[in-house]
């Protein structure tokens, strides 16, 4: 029992701590109207999912690199804003977790009207977990953030 639980505790030290989710969803909007939903953290909080007791900090410029939303679990703040992008890094406490993450906004070609009728969100994130047996750790942690991007899309998607 000794020797296999050393062998457990080896393997997490030695496996990779890091991890790496991604989901896309297409809604029947144009990109500028996603855009508008995702362009600033402000309106984050209506479609992802953020535990917000404790409150929500947001300071910097709105919708801008820099801009951040502080909660008592985290930090996320935008990276990148661009019409067809908005990159972003996210440190949460517990576990503790350095991520930085990328939606990205691809418009239906145009259709006999000429206009895109819809857009498919793809969403990456990749991170690592830095704990002592972070990883076995990041195998629970990529679980929870697939949950998670899976549910902010579907819940951007029905809010649209």
């Amino acid at each position: 029992l000794g020797v296999v639980l050393m062998v457990v505790v080896a393997l997490g030290l030695v496996m990779s701590h890091a991890f790496h989710v991604e989901s896309s969803v297409h809604v029947d909007k144009p990109a500028a109207v996603v855009f508008a939903h995702l362009g600033s953290l402000r309106t984050w909080s209506g479609w992802i999912g953020w535990d917000t007791v404790g409150g929500v900090e947001f300071g910097g410029d709105d919708g801008k690199p820099g801009s951040y939303a502080r909660f008592p679990t985290g930090t996320i703040e935008l990276v990148d804003v661009q019409p067809s992008a908005i990159a972003y890094r996210e440190k949460i406490a517990r576990p503790p977790i350095d991520d930085r993450g990328v939606i990205e906004l691809q418009p239906d070609p145009p259709g006999p009207n000429g206009g895109a009728s819809g857009t498919t969100i793809r969403w990456r994130e990749d991170g690592t977990v830095d704990t002592l047996f972070g990883g076995w750790s990041r195998l629970f942690v990529a679980r929870r953030v697939q949950k998670h991007v899976d549910d902010a899309l579907a819940q951007l998607q029905t809010s649209l």
